[in-house]
């Protein structure tokens, strides 16, 4: 009880707390926030804060719009710039990192931001659902409050209003889905996640008692694992000379590929439109877009890739860079004709056939 004394000198305000032993420090308020009445004139308390207050933030994700993004403004930008003192001309790391870098601030000054909020806003709401809604809970608290039986009555019809638009919604909203996925099957999956809440994937995973939660380190606990079951053997130059001496050879190596301009257009048409960005923050359909002025940039990096041997570690991490398997797989697909895995039209079934119709023909000639 605070002992600050009323107009009629009693002291009637109860102040409860459950952080401390003994009661609060509690005086009159000199400089009053609330307004002033006779019988209970404003109180300041004095607590000791132990921790710090937390704020909660509603959490907003920030992405680029690519839809809206200034394409001119874009083009004007990477053909004026100097990509040959830019780029490395030796170093295929710097290089690949370099070109990463510049689209990324292109991108930053050019494509605009776009804010998403986490709502609990369900698909099938619409505006006279939501003011349905509100005004349902608000008649709740009156009717909490106050207990007449006019606003019971009140509450009751408005709730009774609501579930009924709430139904109707919901039931044009899963017509309308079924007819999507009628049409679109592929969306079905898109439904399913949404529903669950989650993309499909886990949000974290764990080895060895670590536990990760981010791509890179799901990536990186990956690793661990196939590095714990791997035997790795020391063999010597004989042993490998004899292993590769029984692979055939088709004429066709990597080092032998000679990529051009034109492949790498050819390649980018092949990609599958996209605006959502990987972790390097560039998606297909900027690539597509852009892909005039990128040739002369990406010819470099990739000759400087197939020269070196080595993939940029950068784009390890990249969904843009397909391009760059498309580029150098397509080639030496067409050379693989006893290749039957990772081929289109080829299956553990061409592969069978092969092998049956290669030990037909040994047994013949043996015979």
């Amino acid at each position: 009880m605070d002992g600050v004394c009323k107009s009629n000198n009693r002291s009637l305000d109860l102040c409860f707390d459950s952080a401390q032993d003994t009661a609060p420090p509690i005086c009159e308020a000199l400089a009053p926030l609330v307004k002033l009445t006779v019988h209970h004139p404003p109180l300041l308390l004095t607590i000791d804060a132990k921790s710090p207050l937390e704020f909660v933030i509603s959490p907003i994700a920030v992405s680029y719009d690519f839809h809206k993004a200034d394409h001119r403004s874009i083009t004007e930008e990477l053909s004026g710039l100097d990509w040959g003192g830019i780029l490395d001309t030796e170093d295929m790391e710097v290089a690949a990192q370099t070109l990463s870098n510049v689209l990324a601030y292109v991108i930053d000054r050019h494509v605009p931001k776009k804010l998403h909020r986490n709502t609990s806003r369900r698909p099938w709401e619409t505006s006279e659902l939501r003011m349905l809604k509100s005004g349902t809970r608000a008649a709740l608290r009156k009717f909490t409050r106050h207990r007449t039986l006019l606003l019971r009555n009140y509450y009751v019809r408005i709730n009774y209003e609501y579930k009924r638009i709430a139904k109707q919604c919901f039931l044009r909203y899963q017509r309308g889905m079924q007819r999507k996925l009628k049409s679109r099957p592929k969306q079905f999956w898109k439904l399913v996640n949404e529903q669950r809440h989650e993309s499909g994937l886990p949000s974290s995973m764990m080895f060895n008692g670590d536990v990760a939660s981010s791509p890179q380190d799901i990536c990186n606990l990956f690793a661990d694992k196939f590095a714990s079951v791997f035997t790795d053997e020391q063999l010597n130059d004989n042993n490998v000379a004899l292993a590769a001496s029984t692979v055939p050879h088709f004429g066709q190596s990597l080092s032998s590929v000679d990529i051009d301009e034109n492949m790498i257009a050819r390649a980018s048409v092949k990609l599958k439109t996209s605006h959502n960005p990987g972790p390097d923050g560039i998606p297909s359909v900027f690539v597509k877009a852009q892909i005039i002025n990128l040739l002369p940039q990406l010819l470099h990096v990739f000759r400087l890739s197939v020269t070196t041997g080595l993939f940029p570690s950068t784009w390890k991490l990249a969904h843009m860079f397909p391009l760059f398997e498309i580029v150098i797989l397509d080639p030496l697909f067409d050379h693989s004709t006893e290749q039957h895995g990772f081929l289109p039209g080829r299956s553990t079934a061409s592969n069978l056939l092969c092998l049956t119709s290669y030990i037909f023909e040994t047994m013949g000639k043996r015979v």
